[in-house]
């Protein structure tokens, strides 16, 4: 296995970085269409999305050994639905392959999506003229057939594709960044416990998970609420008042710790003006809370929405960084 890798997101920053790794792997592009690599293929990957796919749901992730860029993963967060992310291309330069590369870039993408706490599954589709290397390794990641096949067609090869998938727990795996950054934070905190806690982010959508940090991080946002069927459909306690979490942008970045102050569980036409102002979305007001909260639940939750289900309302104030304040 190859040591002293480095990951990081990459961008059309990388273009020829990328376009090189994929022109190494000219056999897998000629498996799949029969056709060589086109000059095109790197801006492809940032210019072209499935359909419903938003840009800023697309998470382009790089392996490195020093300069050179060795693996890459081109995946869709939350899609086809909000609680899957899909696989579109898992690749390591040709002359790396055999080092592991591909399942320590598979670990590093486990570890950023586990901060997406609404994504529950990873999904892929492997093509028939490709099956013979590619399904071995994907069941060797825990991957399973999910009985679905499609119909494939690209360039000159018309085939199919099998999909397959993997649940996700991300409560099994806090990521070095998390630690480090808690770390971090101890330095100025030293009252805070030496270990990480949970870390997490608001939202079903990367610009959702951005957009409501930046509320907690301008204090604008001191209180959430969830479905209280969402809790025991995961198997997952309440929150407690005094406990703390990681809060994650839209990419998995840890950016900022809270404090949980009070947590209350009432039926949703009885959740107060006040805490829906306190939640600090949209107008702030409790038809706007109603309105927002319902289709949410309406599309993300198992149990979906009903007038009077019981809604976690849960409190919490900023600890870091203090700079906000």
């Amino acid at each position: 296995m190859m040591h002293n890798l480095s990951f990081s997101s990459l961008t059309c920053d990388h273009l020829s970085q990328i376009q090189e790794l994929l022109e190494s792997n000219a056999d897998y592009t000629h498996r799949i269409s029969g056709q060589n690599v086109s000059p095109h293929a790197a801006s492809g990957i940032f210019e072209t999305l499935p359909a419903g796919a938003s840009p800023e749901d697309l998470l382009v992730i790089g392996a490195w050994q020093d300069t050179q860029l060795v693996g890459l993963c081109v995946t869709v967060t939350y899609w086809p639905t909000p609680a899957t992310t899909y696989i579109g291309l898992l690749a390591t330069h040709r002359d790396y392959q055999g080092q592991g590369i591909g399942r320590q870039l598979h670990s590093y993408l486990l570890e950023r999506l586990q901060l997406h706490t609404a994504i529950k599954t990873l999904r892929l589709g492997i093509v028939a003229t490709n099956a013979a290397s590619a399904t071995p390794f994907w069941e060797s990641l825990g991957y399973t057939f999910t009985g679905e096949t499609k119909p494939h067609q690209a360039g000159r090869v018309t085939s199919t594709v099998e999909l397959f998938e993997l649940r996700i727990d991300y409560r099994q795996h806090v990521r070095r960044e998390v630690q480090e950054f808690w770390d971090t934070a101890r330095t100025v905190l030293p009252s805070l416990p030496m270990t990480a806690p949970d870390a997490w982010s608001f939202g079903s959508t990367a610009k959702q998970a951005d957009d409501l940090l930046a509320l907690v991080l301008s204090e604008t946002k001191t209180a959430t609420s969830s479905a209280l069927h969402d809790y025991a459909a995961e198997n997952e306690p309440l929150p407690v008042a005094g406990q703390y979490s990681v809060l994650c942008n839209g990419t998995g970045t840890p950016r900022a710790i809270i404090q949980t102050t009070s947590v209350t569980v009432t039926e949703f036409w009885q959740v107060s003006t006040d805490h829906a102002q306190a939640e600090g979305e949209g107008d702030r007001t409790l038809d706007s809370w109603r309105a927002n909260h319902r289709q949410y639940w309406e599309a993300n939750s198992p149990d979906g929405f009903y007038p009077h289900m019981q809604v976690v309302c849960e409190r919490f104030a900023l600890i870091y960084p203090q700079a906000a304040r």
